[in-house]
């Protein structure tokens, strides 16, 4: 008798509960481990409670009252399917249904399956028939979905790793099972094992084919051992052996012929089911777009491009809309439906006002340019202009896409456009802190105390000492009164997150590199250590027409180890202050003792430096060996300069 297929210990329930069974000896050992004592619970008992109404709960018990016959025509017209999960309801509809007095019942039943099915082999009970044919579970772990490998002839439908498992090489069960001495005999008398799908016209000749090599099913291959083994041992001929081998192969090419047959008919089960899905989808299409289209909605409203799939899996269903489906995928649709229309509508608008668009950066360029100064040089974008100022979406809507925009009419917004600014720097320092403060956490914990130069120092004791002889005494005081009121402004002011931001943001450490490499005109310029005020100056250079808020930035940690060579080689103090050092770097032309003195010609024949000018130095003094001593000297007249003299 062939044994039961066996569960591969690595199939997907066996793991399941291996897992489940570790955690659960897991958490004991951890309780016992901290000392708290493990108690089993017990069962509960069984709350009584109150019938609930409008249940089916033994309803199907009436079936059992009315007459056979009436009760075996019903299920007769059922599926195969539907009586082998109503025989596993109870025991009554179990020893009904599964006894061979209603064979007639599963005949007649298998005769409503369309493609029709083949006759039940005599080697297959029709339950079971019904089980492997309809039930897609693994007969040895209860794995669903186990489709593809399916063997009618041994029979069995098993997962991939019980597949593994149970189906192997003569050589692995010859050795396992100490065979050699009458392998010959076994291979001839054992079909191969293959899936539905592989399995080849049933010939005779393939018995004599069957090498070591060959897969075969362990419980029919241990089967046929022992059968032979217990003819040798009761002393049977050659003869004897030679007709039972005859018989297997026999009975093999029966259940061979059988699986040829239902693997045809696998196919055309699967083309049957495919016409019918796609007219269910059919019927499903049409059906939704009808109620859509009731509520407004078109074929061209549907989203495209990404979300389309999205969109239409619900329409793609081979299931009938019924009122339930629909009023699950209503809102879902809706929503899709409505961000399509939203995303179109700002489509057409930007490609509709796209000119005058093009035309407002240009202006607001020509605006920056314009007398150009500290205030204009940490303004926004023109990306992040666009999408906070609604004044200037306003400019660009206020007259027809055909005509130009003036520069009398972008200089009505301005005001605008400075007092956006203030708020623009506000965000960005408190962006770029954030950022410093989740790289290391330990800054900005204290605020440095930043002392004034000494010259400034100098030059604002003369200043006092020359008001305080020139003025009278009455206006002594209201000075006085009105530098208090005036502190207590300032301290005021400094109080909150945007103080803290400034100061931490004024360290030296806190150096930024722009990652937004592009390749423009302007990509030489990313990748390089700048001051947070530099860093907003290279945005609006570098990427006008990308939101500083989608920036790639990170903070310049490299640099933090040789920060400390940059006073000395300076000449200033080491509490010295970021923009206290940019200020410096931009003040004139830099010349140092070094062995490289000449970094200073880099700078060309500019008026004054620009926001490159500290990375300049701080390369300088970091990358290269000193002893470093730099100067500044005032930056030349344009005309003056060597590089702009006509020779």
């Amino acid at each position: 008798m062939m044994s039961l297929p066996k569960a591969a210990h690595n199939s997907r329930v066996i793991r399941q509960r291996y897992f489940e069974e570790q955690s659960r000896l897991n958490e004991e050992y951890a309780a016992r481990e901290a000392g708290v004592e493990v108690q089993v619970e017990a069962p509960k008992p069984p709350v009584e409670t109150k019938p609930r109404r409008f249940r089916n709960v033994g309803k199907l018990a009436k079936l059992l009252n009315m007459p056979l016959d009436v009760f075996f025509e019903i299920a007769s017209h059922l599926h195969p399917l539907d009586i082998l999960r109503l025989s596993r309801t109870s025991k009554e509809f179990r020893t009904m249904l599964l006894s061979r007095t209603s064979r007639h019942v599963w005949a007649a039943a298998r005769e409503t399956v369309v493609p029709p099915l083949p006759a039940c082999p005599a080697h297959l009970s029709e339950p079971k028939y019904a089980t492997i044919v309809f039930e897609n579970l693994c007969m040895a772990c209860g794995a669903g979905r186990s489709i593809a490998n399916v063997d009618y002839a041994i029979p069995v439908r098993l997962c991939v790793a019980c597949w593994r498992a149970n189906v192997r090489k003569g050589s692995v069960l010859m050795k396992e099972s100490k065979s050699k001495d009458i392998i010959a005999n076994v291979l001839l008398a054992m079909p191969q094992a293959k899936p539905a799908r592989y399995t080849p016209r049933p010939q005779r000749e393939q018995f004599k084919n069957n090498t070591l090599k060959t897969l075969f099913y362990e419980g029919e291959f241990l089967s046929v051992v022992a059968d032979i083994r217990t003819r040798i041992a009761q002393g049977d001929s050659e003869a004897s052996i030679e007709a039972f081998i005859e018989n297997r192969q026999t009975e093999a090419m029966e259940r061979i012929n059988f699986s040829c047959e239902m693997a045809i008919w696998d196919n055309l089960n699967v083309r049957t089911h495919r016409v019918a899905d796609r007219d269910a989808q059919a019927e499903r299409t049409a059906a939704i777009e009808e109620k859509l289209k009731e509520m407004g909605y078109e074929r061209s409203d549907y989203p495209k491009g990404s979300h389309y799939c999205e969109f239409m899996m619900m329409f793609w269903q081979p299931r009938k809309l019924t009122t339930k489906i629909w009023n699950t995928i209503r809102p879902k649709l809706v929503s899709m439906l409505d961000a399509e229309r939203k995303r179109r509508a700002a489509e057409a608008f930007t490609l509709k006002w796209q000119r005058r668009k093009k035309q407002l950066a240009i202006r607001y360029e020509e605006f920056l340019l314009t007398d150009r100064d500290d205030r204009k040089s940490m303004m926004p974008g023109f990306a992040d202009l666009y999408a906070e100022i609604p004044s200037l979406k306003s400019l660009m809507t206020a007259d027809d896409p055909d005509k130009d925009v003036s520069p009398e009419d972008f200089a009505t917004i301005e005001d605008d456009l400075f007092e956006h600014a203030e708020e623009y720097l506000v965000d960005v320092r408190q962006q770029l802190a954030d950022l410093l403060r989740k790289f290391d956490p330990t800054l900005g914990t204290k605020k440095p105390a930043v002392p004034a130069p000494a010259a400034c120092a100098e030059e604002s004791s003369e200043a006092e000492d020359e008001e305080d002889t020139d003025s009278s005494d009455e206006d002594t005081d209201s000075n006085d009164e009105d530098s208090e009121s005036n502190d207590e402004d300032s301290t005021d002011s400094d109080d909150g997150p945007d103080a803290d931001n400034t100061a931490l943001l004024d360290m030296p450490k806190s150096l930024f590199v722009c990652t937004s490499h592009e390749y423009n005109a302007y990509s030489q310029l990313c990748l390089k250590p700048l001051s947070w005020a530099g860093f907003v100056e290279h945005w609006q250079e570098a990427h006008p027409m990308k939101r500083i808020a989608n920036a790639h930035v990170q903070v310049a940690r490299h640099y933090w180890e040789h920060l400390s060579r940059v006073p000395p080689a300076l000449g200033v103090p080491d509490e010295t202050s970021l923009s206290e050092l940019e200020n410096l770097a931009r003040s004139g032309r830099p010349t140092c003792t070094c062995s490289r003195p000449e970094f200073g010609d880099l700078y060309g024949p500019n008026l004054e430096g620009d926001y490159l000018s500290l990375y300049r130095m701080l390369n300088h003094i970091c990358s290269w060996k000193g002893p470093h001593s730099v100067t500044f000297e005032p930056f030349e007249p344009y005309g003056d300069h060597p590089a702009c003299r006509v020779v």
